[in-house]
């Protein structure tokens, strides 16, 4: 959970997350042009469903969907998981961040699948800022999305 005393007394660079076109996100420092890697991104997020699922069956033996698994850790609907994990639809910054933090990735892991994204996590950005506390915090991904909803101007929605 974020510190709101802490947070109101940062001076952010930017604000939530800056569309520069269709094909790619800008983040901040101000003139930084990521280079997107979506197929890698698809590819990577797809073993890491994988992996997940293993770690889940080790503990709870037995048959499972590995998309319901990430549904219910993540909010993010099944079809949607396919579809990112499968490269038919591009990673938004907000599924990214969902994604990690409802799986509890290491913040490296994490900052490297928003590397691929279009940027790495900038503590500078207020959303990033977010996201990077939820991370180090171990948050659940509903107690992430009520603080993006607090701190930030980003929409984030349940379930998508």
């Amino acid at each position: 959970m974020i510190n709101r005393d802490k947070f109101q007394s940062i001076t952010f660079e930017s604000h939530g997350i800056i569309d520069m076109s269709h094909k790619s996100v800008c983040r901040v420092p101000k003139g930084f042009q990521p280079s997107q890697n979506q197929k890698d991104l698809a590819f990577r997020i797809g073993n890491i469903v994988q992996e997940y699922k293993a770690k889940y069956q080790e503990e709870h033996p037995g048959r499972c969907s590995q998309y319901t698994l990430v549904e219910k850790a993540c909010d993010i609907p099944t079809d949607t998981i396919k579809r990112l994990i499968t490269g038919r639809t591009r990673v938004t910054r907000t599924q990214l961040a969902k994604f990690c933090v409802g799986l509890k990735l290491p913040i490296e892991d994490a900052d490297g699948l928003f590397l691929m994204q279009g940027g790495s996590l900038n503590l500078s950005n207020d959303f990033d800022y977010v996201v990077y506390h939820a991370l180090e915090d171990g948050d659940d991904v509903y107690s992430f999305i009520d603080d993006v909803r607090t701190y930030t101007d980003v929409r984030i929605s349940d379930g998508g």
